[in-house]
């Protein structure tokens, strides 16, 4: 995720490529392009709870060779909390690091660049100025295909703890 601070002799290039492009609901293959682990700072039983800040983009789900991006999905988090351990098991067995009825301990610094399929839907959301817009959200994981291969080897990134 890019968020660094420009100034005004910063070079610019990003002219916002598979950003905010509405999908149809439906199936999709997604990369985990970064991985930022966070703090929930809103109310709350997760308030304070570890979160994993996860962009994803988003393929068509039979581009084996994720060359041809349809969209970015910026915020998709995975809160490290008991009453949402559901969707984090979806999310590893989506890229074939957990199987179903296992104990799992996830690998966290392996994330970035595991690919896996989800559910996409749109859901408003409502800017600073009032304004709503439809955004993708990431409805659902889907667990891995028998058929799929498992997660290829990808060098672990460096991310920084806590």
């Amino acid at each position: 995720m890019n968020t660094e601070q420009m100034d005004f002799d910063s070079e610019i290039e990003d002219e916002g490529q598979g950003k905010s492009h509405e999908l149809p609901a439906g199936r999709y293959r997604f990369e985990v392009a970064q991985m930022i682990k966070a703090t929930v700072s809103s109310g709350g039983r997760c308030e304070g709870c570890n979160m994993a800040v996860l962009e994803l983009d988003i393929y068509a789900p039979d581009d084996d060779t994720l060359e041809n991006k349809l969209a970015t999905i910026k915020h998709e988090n995975l809160v490290l909390h008991s009453s949402c351990e559901w969707k984090l098991c979806q999310f590893f067995r989506s890229i074939g690091e957990k199987k179903h009825s296992e104990r799992f301990k996830p690998k966290w610094n392996e994330v970035q660049g595991a690919w896996g399929f989800c559910n996409v839907k749109q859901e408003p959301f409502t800017k600073r100025g009032g304004t709503v817009i439809q955004t993708n959200k990431i409805e659902e994981f889907l667990d891995r295909p028998d058929d799929e291969p498992p997660q290829a080897d990808s060098a672990p990134s460096e991310i920084p703890d806590f």
